[in-house]
């Protein structure tokens, strides 16, 4: 009886998984209103673990199966699912959970430093830091390295880890060239000349401290 009832069980849920299809079309829509709309299409239930903070929900599909229309509206969004009984479970994921990163970024000095670039390392999301050093970066997830970078400075990289970001202070990049010399002359050709010629030479010394 048992074996029978789980088989029973089994079906619908495969069934709630892979047979019903969904047509939606949202351009940055509230994700809970998105969600709420595919529940109502595939006429199952729902249960939420937590509430958390959503991000805005663009997707165009049509006839698409449930499973699939879910993986769609939950990118960028802090859930993952699972569908159990005819009933779609949403639990939180905090890996998947989007922040906004601020700093502050100052040499060892504590003098802020502007134009600095704060990126998330292996992407394209990036921001520069304003006259005071501070910055704020969007969409990081927990444990995303964010590196900053500055001519003249040592790159610099911190782990985010979903609290507020620790001092970053920049080293710079000292030379090992603090002297040298650049002499030269220079010649005009007598015929280029209307007047009396002689040669003129001369050195100078340019220094950096």
């Amino acid at each position: 009886m048992k074996i029978v009832l789980f088989s029973v069980v089994f079906l619908l849920s495969s069934f709630f998984a892979n047979g019903q299809t969904v047509t939606l079309n949202r351009k940055d829509a509230n994700f809970w209103d998105v969600f709420k709309s595919l529940i109502k299409q595939a006429n199952v239930s729902r249960m939420i673990d937590k509430a958390a903070p959503t991000q805005p929900v663009t997707v165009n599909f049509s006839g698409l199966q449930l499973e699939a229309a879910l993986r769609l509206i939950l990118v960028n969004q802090p859930y993952n699912y699972e569908i159990r009984n005819a009933t779609v479970h949403l639990y939180f994921d905090a890996s998947k959970m989007i922040y906004v990163a601020e700093g502050i970024v100052t040499d060892v000095k504590d003098k802020p430093i502007s134009d600095a670039t704060v990126k998330i390392k292996s992407s394209e999301i990036a921001t520069v830091t304003d006259a005071n050093g501070s910055f704020r970066l969007k969409n990081v997830k927990l444990k995303d390295s964010l590196e900053i970078t500055h001519i003249g400075f040592k790159n610099f990289i911190v782990i985010y880890e979903g609290t507020v970001l620790p001092a970053i202070q920049m080293e710079s990049i000292t030379s090992n060239l603090d002297l040298f010399d650049v002499k030269g002359y220079y010649n005009t050709p007598s015929i280029l000349n209307t007047g009396s010629t002689s040669r003129i030479s001369f050195s100078f010394t340019v220094r950096f401290s």
